[in-house]
């Protein structure tokens, strides 16, 4: 039992985890490369219950929108540029119309966050929620976009959902979304435009993720539900 790896329960303090972390280092490189070559849902579990605590501590930390990526600078280069892909939020082309929207500043702050990410050697999607009445900009950001180098692929362009505090925008359910999975600590739910939405969550807490999946295709594949209109263009990931 001594040399068995250490799970980290959801709400472990974070002297336990700096203490584990600094005894057991070797094993989670052990365990993440077990998964990569496996992909044994298990050993996914496990992974995902042990960072639990890392994950909510970073989401705390940089919750803001904007966030500028000077004094994260150090910890983004010791990140795999193979397996991180960092999206950040443009609405518009310009700083009028994304200012407007999430506050001033925010503009030049996400354009030079971009500038640093692929600086350093990252993979950068863009995510932007643009409503009809500004339909024009939808254009004017994918020339943007396109010429610095971002690829179509990596260019997410959304209307507005009537989600949350939302008073307007298309409406979504279950059934016009196809599945984007989005683990919370509160839960999961069946896409990130929907976690303030009690009919979109799946359940109550983020593991075991098979169970989740399981959920999920089992909606999929019900005969029941009419999926004729789902929106597959609609995506944030």
């Amino acid at each position: 039992m001594g040399d068995r790896h250490p799970i980290l329960e959801p709400g472990a303090d974070s002297r336990r985890t700096r203490r584990c972390d600094a005894r057991r280092p070797g094993a989670d490189r052990a365990l993440l490369e077990r998964y990569r070559q496996r992909r044994n849902p298990v050993d996914r579990d496990v992974l995902v219950e042990r960072f639990l605590p890392l994950a909510r501590g970073l989401a705390r930390r940089y919750q803001r929108t904007g966030e500028p990526f000077d004094e994260r600078r150090r910890a983004l280069e010791a990140l795999d540029r193979d397996r991180v892909t960092l999206q950040v939020s443009l609405d518009s082309a310009t700083p009028e119309l994304h200012d407007r929207h999430r506050g001033q500043g925010s503009f030049d702050r996400a354009r030079a966050g971009m500038e640093l990410a692929r600086a350093l050697g990252f993979r950068v999607r863009v995510a932007a929620t643009i409503d009809a009445a500004d339909a024009t900009e939808r254009e004017a950001l994918r020339a943007r976009l396109d010429a610095d180098g971002i690829p179509p692929a990596d260019q997410l362009i959304r209307p507005v959902a009537r989600t949350g505090s939302a008073a307007y925008g298309i409406e979504l359910t279950i059934d016009e979304l196809w599945p984007e999975p989005t683990l919370t600590a509160d839960g999961a739910w069946w896409h990130p435009v929907g976690i303030s939405e009690p009919a979109m969550q799946i359940a109550s807490t983020p593991l075991p993720v098979v169970t989740i999946l399981a959920v999920i295709r089992a909606t999929l594949t019900d005969p029941e539900r009419d999926r004729t209109s789902a929106l597959q263009a609609f995506r944030c990931t």
